[in-house]
């Protein structure tokens, strides 16, 4: 597999088990030449209230933030870059990055 895009779902599976999803995307990858283009929901500084609504609203238990997302990705290998991170319409965050093998 060349391309694995993850879209608003790691939000939802608990911390204690995302290192297993993301030891399976490493183990299905190709080469180090594929990527994940990852984009979920974001707990971001100085937007409290949209921090406040996902955490209320959201029915993911598990929205991180930026740090905390790219944290699990390259203790698991990879290297990451933030591509974006941007607000979608009055209530919510998101983060924009990619992941690729070491």
């Amino acid at each position: 597999i060349d391309l694995i895009m993850i879209i608003a779902v790691l939000h939802h599976i608990p911390l204690n088990k995302l290192e297993l999803y993301i030891e399976e995307f490493r183990r299905i990858l190709r080469d180090k030449n594929s990527e994940i283009i990852i984009l979920e929901p974001c707990l971001l500084n100085r937007k409290c209230f949209k921090n406040w609504f996902m955490k209320q609203f959201d029915k993911g238990n598990y929205i991180q933030n930026e740090q905390s997302y790219l944290t699990h990705f390259n203790k698991a290998g990879f290297q990451t870059k933030t591509i974006s991170s941007f607000p979608k319409g009055f209530f919510y965050n998101e983060l924009l990055f990619k992941a690729h093998l070491n």
